[in-house]
Parts: structure tokens; sequence; C-alpha cells
């Protein structure tokens, strides 16, 4: 990641402005993101290896602070960049951080684009066949319970506004 910091920069002792910065390019570059892997960049760009509650607790005050200012979008604990750009699914089939690879850690945002691409490369399937092409995608092999429950607040959201459409037991793109 292409993100400059500070030489000796310590989050803990850095302002919630300098940490929010920071915070912000890193959202910039992998948004949507979830929180604590912005944490887990900014401990790593400052040199050091674990990731504190110190530095957690500073990382949010910095993203409450990139919030504030415009730098960024909240979705619960999921941060984008402001102005949002189109989300792009990322493969994570040789992704080093598990965390990017936990099931709670997956945006919502993210896994919708793929499940509105699973449907426009395939007409007519069923959620679980959506879910299993939407996670082909993003470079995952398995389809275990936790990760398919993720798939379940984007889904709600895009047959809430008309992108996606059930009709009996098929899934269908949408008019809306």
């Amino acid at each position: 990641m292409d993100v400059w910091v500070p030489q000796r920069f310590d989050p803990t002792t850095a302002s919630s402005a300098a940490v929010g910065r920071i915070a912000a390019e890193v959202i910039r570059i992998e948004g949507p993101i979830h929180q604590d892997e912005v944490a887990r960049r900014v401990t790593t760009l400052s040199g050091l290896r674990r990731t504190g509650n110190r530095i957690q607790r500073r990382v949010l005050q910095g993203l409450h602070w990139a919030q504030s200012n415009g730098l960024v979008l909240r979705d619960g604990p999921f941060y984008a960049p402001y102005p949002s750009s189109p989300c792009i699914p990322r493969d994570r089939s040789n992704v080093e951080s598990l965390g990017l690879k936990d099931p709670a850690m997956l945006p919502p945002e993210e896994l919708g684009v793929c499940l509105l691409w699973a449907l426009e490369h395939h007409v007519g399937l069923s959620v679980e066949e959506a879910v299993v092409e939407a996670l082909r995608l993003l470079g995952f092999k398995r389809t275990g319970s936790g990760i398919r429950d993720a798939f379940d607040k984007p889904l709600r959201g895009l047959l809430a506004d008309g992108r996606l459409v059930l009709r009996g037991e098929s899934l269908y793109l949408g008019e809306g």
C-alpha cells in the first residue's frame, strides 16, 4: 500500500486529525473496509506489530474525525471513501490478512455488487447459487454458513430497493 506516513509516527500519541488523514488514505485505496482492518493498516504503516486497544481507540477517533470532515463515509463498522466511487469486488484468494477472509469483515456493499454480478451473468439463480457465484468472484472456494449469512443484509437490501427480484425460488435482476 502506498500511503505516506511521517517518520516515527505513533498512532497512540498522534492527533485525531493525523490518524484520520492516514486512515482516510487507507480507505481511499482499500475501501470499503472494516474499521478493524483500517486499524491493522495504520499499525503496520506505523512500523508497529500489534494493534492493541490504545491503537484501536485512536484509529476509531481518527475515523470519526475523517467522517466529520467529509473524507469518508460510514456504514456500521465499514468505511468507504468520500466522494464515493463504484465498489469493485476484490479477489481474496491470495490475501495474507486472515481478516480479509473473515465473513464479518466483508463489506455488505461489496457482497451486494457480487450478487448483482452473478445475476447479470446468469439468469434465474437460486439464492444459494447466487451466493456461490458471488463467493467465486471474491476468490472463496468454500461456502460455510458464516459466509453465507454475511449475504443476508445485502440480499435484503437489493430485494427491498428492487435491484433484485425473487420469483418463486429464483432471483432475477430487477428494475431498481
